[in-house]
């Protein structure tokens, strides 16, 4: 009995809304004031369980189909975006009840780790972080980081051709580095409240900064040399049992893919060594253009297809359940 394209098309599908079902249930169950329909009437909960459950649904039969992957990543990517954004904008001018606990907090992801640092302790975002890593490798800076979202749009469209810079490697690590460093100087020399909110601010202002830097070189240049978060993804992604490999042997060397890829990732000498480089964050923008199947997912001992699909529905998993319930 042969099982055709279309079966499993929506087999993948309903995996993630099935999970998101489940996953969703059991915190509707546990702590149902973590969803913001619970706040406005009883039982709103549950509205927002099935609303993700087929927002996953619809999302995993799109991107099924590589040539409506990237634009339908950039879609979901925008929505969770302006969501979240969206959420702490009404929390700050109209009512607190659309904050997370009621209070504000800077959503700036290198909080992320200076936070860690500082306070010398793995709250919920590092150790999320860390477990969206081990699940999906580099999805967080492709799927999963309200910031990036928002790089990926100032990139412009993917017919544009990226302009990467040099320095971007150094940069970010440098940066990284760098955020840890003034975390602990400013944890041991007891810097202010005021004055370290001040250096968050400006580190987070400076990044819409760098942003028009991303729409000028067509490259997402916030995520691949400004975001600390982004480095430490980049290096972390190898505790994942996930790969994004070039066949070398089905390769032309035609280019095609360069000119898809935001992160810097994809050029001949990269290309020429069978894996892209450090900054891939497995988007998957660059395997429409190629027409020789030569880009491809690993996972284990299973075939590309296969592996694509497992990481596409863990994947969007993950994002619709931080759809559901992320807010500052």
């Amino acid at each position: 009995m042969t099982v055709s394209f279309s079966h499993i098309r929506l087999f993948t599908a309903f995996v993630p809304a099935l999970s998101i079902l489940f996953l969703l249930s059991v915190v509707a169950v546990k702590v149902p004031g973590l969803f913001l329909g619970e706040r406005f009437f009883r039982g709103g909960c549950w509205l927002q369980v099935v609303l993700a459950a087929a927002y996953a649904f619809l999302l995993c039969w799109k991107m099924q189909d590589i040539c409506l992957r990237a634009r339908w990543r950039r879609y979901s990517w925008l929505i969770f975006s302006f969501s979240f954004f969206g959420q702490l904008l009404l929390g700050i001018m109209c009512d607190s009840i659309f904050l997370l606990s009621g209070e504000l907090h800077f959503p700036i992801p290198m909080m992320i780790i200076g936070g860690a640092v500082y306070r010398w302790e793995f709250g919920f975002m590092p150790l999320l972080l860390i477990l969206t890593i081990l699940l999906s490798g580099p999805a967080w800076c492709s799927h999963l980081c309200y910031f990036g979202a928002l790089d990926n749009m100032a990139a412009g469209h993917l017919s544009l051709p990226p302009k990467p810079y040099k320095f971007l490697l150094p940069a970010r690590y440098t940066i990284l580095v760098l955020t840890v460093i003034v975390a602990l100087v400013a944890k041991w020399s007891g810097l202010s409240y005021v004055v370290i909110s001040g250096i968050v601010v400006l580190f987070g202002i400076t990044g819409f900064f760098v942003m028009i830097l991303s729409y000028k070189r067509h490259m997402m240049v916030h995520c691949s040399g400004y975001c600390p978060v982004g480095a430490l993804v980049s290096l972390g992604k190898y505790i994942s049992p996930f790969r994004f490999k070039i066949n070398k042997e089905a390769c032309t060397l035609c280019g095609a893919c360069i000119c898809r890829c935001r992160y810097g990732a994809l050029s001949k000498a990269q290309i020429k060594t069978g894996k892209p480089g450090i900054n891939c964050s497995y988007c998957g923008d660059c395997i429409s253009a190629c027409n020789h199947g030569a880009l491809q997912y690993a996972f284990l001992n299973m075939n590309a297809d296969h592996s694509q699909r497992i990481w596409l529905m863990i994947v969007i998993t993950l994002q619709s359940c931080f759809l559901a319930i992320a807010r500052v």
